[in-house]
């Protein structure tokens, strides 16, 4: 138990008066009337503003825009001139006219043209699926016959399934 809780225990029952927090005791509180004072002067009644709804209407013509003071160019105090000593005076030679450069070449006249190849090896069964008939995709999924179990139909169902789901997923996301 701590000072308090002992303390608290000792002075169960006794109504000891508070020791004032200030050396001047206070008076004593005044008593609140039980009725209100009636007021003095006229009563105001406040008049609501008449409906309005439907009347406005749309500003027509410009707004004008506040006049901004424009900043002041800074005059420029060019130094006086000197008057020259002496003037030479030289012949203005001017440069023949060079021919202009060619126009520059188009680089896609350079570019190479795309081949497709004619063997695309099967990464597992090792034959052509160019060629073959055993070979088809679906989605960017290649099919192949020699190694699959299911169908082509089922085997297609199977995939978009499951990028169904990939969708969803994505979508929930």
């Amino acid at each position: 138990m701590d000072k308090a809780q002992e303390q608290q225990v000792l002075l169960q029952g006794l109504n000891m008066p508070k020791p004032s927090m200030t050396g001047n005791t206070l008076p004593e509180a005044r008593q609140k009337p039980t009725v209100l004072p009636s007021p003095s002067g006229q009563k105001f009644e406040f008049q609501s503003s008449p409906c309005t709804a439907g009347l406005a209407r749309k500003r027509t013509g410009l707004k004008r825009k506040a006049e901004t003071e424009r900043p002041l160019t800074p005059v420029f105090i060019l130094p006086a001139m000197k008057n020259p000593i002496c003037i030479q005076q030289a012949p203005i030679i001017t440069l023949p006219d060079q021919p202009s450069l060619p126009p520059a070449k188009d680089t896609k006249k350079n570019a190479r043209k795309y081949t497709t190849p004619d063997f695309v090896k099967c990464s597992r069964c090792g034959e052509n699926r160019k060629q073959s008939t055993t070979h088809q995709s679906y989605m960017f999924h290649i099919y192949c016959k020699a190694t699959e179990t299911k169908p082509f139909e089922d085997w297609r169902k199977e995939i978009k399934e499951m990028k169904d789901q990939e969708k969803k997923a994505k979508k929930q996301k």
